[in-house]
């Protein structure tokens, strides 16, 4: 899938996740600590790529890894967004709204009613912009100064982002 993003002038297409990526996706990672992610987490996260994660996707400018997300198994009853993330030199750049399309069409395309996201207080607002709602808060829940926020992202809800 091609993605044309707005305000910058690159072509991103999706590929599914194998090893070869997996220093890069850490590198995304790392650019992305500590205001997305606690740095306690990096192991976990290496522990995921490690793990042959079947739905979990890059997002490639050329040869680059500039983004990175997944989804859930379709026998959850609201599959999850996983691990998503953006190159900071690229954010605010479309990167994320067209993760967030791919995540909804796949909760579309299979019938579900809601997606479930687990974030920090730091993306709490970016998902709010999608119509996700706050459904669970954990202080500390992801290292200290990263609290854990639950949400629940309606699926009808994705027809109101802002273009």
């Amino acid at each position: 899938m091609v993605a044309q993003l707005r305000e910058i002038f690159i072509s991103v297409v999706f590929h599914l996740y194998d090893s070869t990526r997996a220093s890069a996706c850490l590198d995304l990672f790392d650019g992305n600590c500590p205001t997305f992610f606690a740095t306690e987490e990096r192991h976990e996260y290496a522990h995921f790529l490690s793990s042959d994660p079947s739905s979990y996707f890059v997002g490639l400018d050329g040869s680059s890894v500039v983004c990175a997300f997944g989804y859930s198994a379709l026998s959850d009853e609201a599959p999850s967004l996983n691990w998503i993330m953006v190159d900071p030199a690229q954010q605010r750049s479309g990167l994320g709204a067209a993760m967030m399309k791919q995540y909804t069409d796949y909760l579309l395309g299979n019938h579900k009613k809601y997606g479930s996201i687990a974030t920090s207080q730091h993306a709490e607002q970016y998902f709010k912009s999608f119509g996700a709602e706050r459904v669970g808060y954990l202080e500390n829940g992801w290292g200290a100064g990263m609290h854990r926020v639950e949400m629940r992202l309606p699926v009808v809800a994705q027809s109101r982002r802002p273009e």
